[in-house]
């Protein structure tokens, strides 16, 4: 028995000095709750810390206190402005990190990448889908929308809408895409914005909007009933059957959202970002209502650095907040 006793006493005395050394090797022990860890292992080349990226969102600066090791240089939080999580072409997590330095993507292992290819998880078939369709009446001067919506790729309802309220000296309208015809559905990456229509009045461009569960729809006439009469002059009502139709014809009334003063609107086919021009100048839509930037240029997906003059900063297209370049 004493043996025995004697054989714990020691492996708990060689355990004890094991992690004795290893907490002095640390430059700090974990310290604080579960909502404010501080860890700090100088002894680990990779520290991942995916738990809290678990919302998908990005990294709180005021419920958390992490910081990441990369490439074997420390990247502390003063140093992060925000961070991103995505999903590569594997189903791998993909980090995008700004820092004082600017932002860069970074892989499941923290090793840093130049680009990657995002998951395509809308490859699927449509489960819903919402098309728009606009036309122009030479005869009656008049813009007609018609909307097409289904459900598994079948056909449910179509709607015929005359657009009212058209500025006058209007020239040429088109969804912010440029185009006469915008679909909304799951595979749709980015916002297609098929209630927004740019309208080009006299030299200028302005963005106007329509809602369809606004639209209102003349009253249809009753079908009269009809009657036979018989040899014998008895006259013989015929009933009449319920009229169910899947097209609706009506009007619905534009409402201006931005006024036409801007130069050029347009929507990128890459990133789905709609750019405003006015006076040399550049905005992004919905966010900003007019230009104010001198520059863009984008550097990754979430970061673009932004230009007033000679002032730069780090826009985030997410969010819209700015941070300065240091």
């Amino acid at each position: 028995m004493k043996g025995k006793y004697m054989q714990k006493i020691i492996l708990f005395l060689f355990i004890f000095s094991f992690y004795k050394g290893i907490s002095q090797h640390t430059s700090k022990k974990v310290r604080g709750n579960q909502s404010e860890k501080k860890i700090i292992l100088q002894t680990l080349d990779t520290l991942h810390i995916i738990h809290s990226f678990s919302n998908k969102k990005v990294l709180s600066h005021k419920k958390n206190s992490y910081y990441f090791i990369l490439n074997s240089k420390s990247v502390f939080l003063k140093d992060i402005k925000q961070v991103y999580i995505h999903y590569d072409e594997s189903s791998q997590q993909v980090f995008e990190i700004l820092t004082k330095n600017g932002p860069q993507y970074y892989n499941f292992n923290l090793e840093e990448i130049p680009f990657f290819k995002e998951s395509d998880v809308l490859g699927c078939g449509n489960v819903y889908k919402e098309s728009v369709t606009l036309n122009y009446n030479k005869k009656n001067n008049r813009y007609l929308i018609e909307i097409r919506t289904g459900n598994f790729g079948s056909f449910q309802k179509e709607y015929f809408l005359t657009l009212k309220n058209i500025p006058k000296k209007t020239i040429k309208v088109n969804f912010l895409n440029n185009r006469k015809y915008a679909s909304k559905s799951i595979n749709n990456k980015h916002k297609p914005y098929i209630n927004l229509l740019k309208i080009q009045v006299d030299n200028k461009i302005g963005i106007y909007s329509y809602n369809k569960e606004k639209a209102w729809y003349p009253k249809k006439k009753k079908a009269k009933q009809k009657y036979l009469v018989t040899t014998k002059g008895d006259t013989l009502w015929t009933p009449v059957p319920p009229v169910i139709s899947f097209v609706k014809k009506g009007f619905v009334t534009l409402k201006e959202v931005l006024p036409p003063v801007f130069d050029s609107i347009k929507q990128s086919s890459f990133d789905g970002k709609v750019y405003l021009f006015r006076d040399h100048k550049i905005g992004i839509f919905p966010h900003h209502k007019n230009a104010e930037y001198t520059k863009l240029q984008k550097y990754s997906k979430s970061f673009y650095k932004v230009f007033r003059g000679k002032d730069e900063k780090w826009l985030d297209i997410k969010s819209f907040q700015e941070y300065k370049i240091e």
